[in-house]
C-alpha cells in the first residue's frame, strides 16, 4: 500500500475493519470542526451565518462521515430544539445519549440506499448547514470524480437556497489533481457563476500532519445548481 497521504488504487475498497482502526480523529465536538473551518473564513461569513442558523425556528443540520458527537454538542450553541442527521460508515462510537431531535444512519456515501435515506429523512424540508470533516475517512472515499461530482450536487440540492451552508473538509488540491480532478478550472466557474464560495487548497491538519483542502459555500435563491 502506499504511504502517500490519500494513495490508492481508485477502485481498490478497504475492508470495514481497516477502515474502523485507520478512520483517526473521532468524537469531537462541532468547536472542534470550527477551529479547521475558521482556516477557510477570510471573509468572516461563518459567525454571521452560525447566527443565521440560530435564528432559524427549527434549524436542520446535516453532518457527512461522522458521528452524532458533534451535532449533539451543537446544543450547547443553539439552545432550542434542533434538527440534526450524522451519517457514518459504523454504528461504533455512537454516544448513549443523544438530545432530542439527533438522528444517526450508517450509510456510505457511495451507495444510493445511504442518500435515500438521507432524502427521507429531510422530507420537503431542507438543511441550513451541511458539513463534513471526516479527517481520516476521506482516505477510504472511492477517488473517482464522479464521486465528487454526485456528493456535491446532491449536497447542493439539499441546503435551504435562502443561505444554506455547505462546510467540507475535502482532499488537497494535490491529490485531487493526482485523482484527475481540475479543481482549479471547477474553482474559475465558480467565480464566473457567482457562487458565494470560499476554498483554501491546503492546510496542514492535527491528524498526523497530514495535508487537507476546505471549501465552503453559501446557497442563494439565484443558485439553484453548482457548475459541473
Amino acid at each position: 500500500m502506499s504511504k502517500e497521504p490519500f494513495g490508492r488504487d481508485p477502485l481498490q475498497e478497504h475492508n470495514a475493519n481497516e477502515r474502523l482502526v485507520r478512520w483517526g480523529i473521532t468524537g469531537n465536538s462541532f468547536n472542534d470542526y470550527l477551529n479547521d473551518f475558521y482556516r477557510i473564513d477570510e471573509k468572516a461569513q461563518i459567525p454571521r451565518q452560525l447566527e443565521w442558523l440560530k435564528a432559524q425556528s427549527l434549524p436542520i443540520i446535516i453532518d457527512f462521515m461522522a458521528t452524532t458527537h458533534a451535532v449533539a454538542s451543537l446544543m450547547n450553541f443553539l439552545e432550542k430544539p434542533y434538527k440534526a442527521l450524522a451519517v457514518s460508515y459504523s454504528e461504533k462510537g455512537e454516544p448513549k445519549i443523544k438530545p432530542n431531535g439527533v438522528t444517526h444512519l450508517t450509510g456510505d456515501l457511495n451507495s444510493s440506499k445511504t442518500w435515500t435515506g438521507v432524502s427521507d429523512w429531510l422530507g420537503t424540508q431542507k438543511a441550513h448547514l451541511i458539513m463534513a470533516r471526516p479527517f481520516g475517512g476521506l482516505h477510504h472515499i472511492p477517488t473517482r470524480s464522479s464521486f465528487y461530482r454526485c456528493v456535491a450536487a446532491r449536497s447542493w440540492a439539499m441546503l435551504d437556497p435562502d443561505g444554506g451552508t455547505l462546510l467540507c473538509q475535502i482532499p488537497p488540491l494535490s491529490v485531487l489533481e493526482k485523482r484527475h480532478i481540475n479543481m482549479t478550472h471547477w474553482i474559475e466557474r465558480l467565480r464566473n457563476q457567482k457562487i458565494d464560495f470560499q476554498y483554501l487548497p491546503t492546510y496542514e491538519s492535527r491528524d498526523a500532519c497530514t495535508p487537507y483542502g476546505l471549501f465552503m459555500a453559501i446557497k442563494h435563491s439565484k443558485d439553484q445548481y453548482l457548475p459541473e
